[in-house]
């Protein structure tokens, strides 16, 4: 009977180990199975980040190929732009209004092209309104440099003179190396 107690103890004790083990192997797959399943649905929240960002790559190219090509004439160095703008600045225009520029921050920005941006001040001085629409319209609307007005303030001054300030920004693309559209690739090879 010492035996046979023996061998059903031994039994029950290997009994309990198993549905320890079970229990414990059971709950391992479920957390398993949990983190396979976060890391699924991150996967796919991934992919979907990543066609969307695709997408908007390729309606950026679109954007930056509308790009008249005039526009980033003369600009493949913002450099160079630049130091032409800053002759441009010494033209008789500007003193018939005793214009002072000052130089404000720089800066480059790369979305959605790469923009080389540097803010001027410009304040100028005039009798007659003449004078300041020549002096505006030889500023803002001349089609070399890219400008943004960004303020204008005018008051009147001392001595029968208006004094104004206006707020630009010079914006200078630099030249963009795009690959060729498949459908343009395939019209020249024909």
């Amino acid at each position: 009977m010492n035996h046979r107690a023996f061998v059903i103890g031994l039994c029950l004790v290997l009994l309990a180990q198993f549905l320890i083990f079970d229990y414990y192997q059971k709950n391992n797959v479920a957390k398993l199975d949990q983190i396979v399943a976060s890391l699924e649905n991150r996967y796919r929240q991934l992919e979907s980040e990543k066609a969307s960002l695709a997408e908007k790559v390729l309606q950026l190219r679109v954007i930056v190929e509308k790009i008249p090509p005039w526009l980033l004439t003369g600009f493949e160095d913002p450099e160079t732009g630049f130091v032409e703008f800053l002759d441009f600045l010494q033209a008789p225009d500007f003193k018939l209004v005793h214009s002072k520029v000052t130089l404000g921050s720089q800066k480059f920005n790369t979305y959605p092209i790469p923009l080389h941006e540097t803010d001027f001040t410009f304040t100028f001085k005039f009798t007659t309104t003449y004078e300041a629409e020549m002096f505006l319209d030889f500023l803002v609307f001349q089609e070399k440099f890219p400008l943004q007005v960004k303020g204008l303030s005018v008051k009147r001054g001392q001595d029968g003179m208006v004094e104004g300030s206006i707020m630009v920004n010079l914006m200078i693309p630099a030249r963009l190396k795009l690959d060729q559209p498949a459908t343009q690739a395939k019209t020249e090879v024909q």
